[in-house]
């Protein structure tokens, strides 16, 4: 479900902010969709994270 370039994991953070992960494997690439949805997150104000594990979501959740 949802539409080409759409990250794997959407969640809203405390005050309403959007979350998109990202998820990859350790070689996986991202596509010009999903570079583009991540940027429109990015610039909307939201939080955009490319995961390859864990810590990937954990740091990113960390950032101010």
């Amino acid at each position: 479900y949802g539409f080409v370039g759409c990250s794997d994991i959407l969640g809203i953070l405390k005050g309403g902010r959007l979350l998109a992960v990202e998820c990859k494997s350790a070689k996986g690439r991202i596509t010009v969709a999903q570079k583009s949805f991540l940027d429109t997150i990015r610039q909307a104000g939201g939080l955009a994270i490319v995961a390859r594990g864990v810590d990937d979501v954990i740091e990113g959740l960390e950032e101010p």
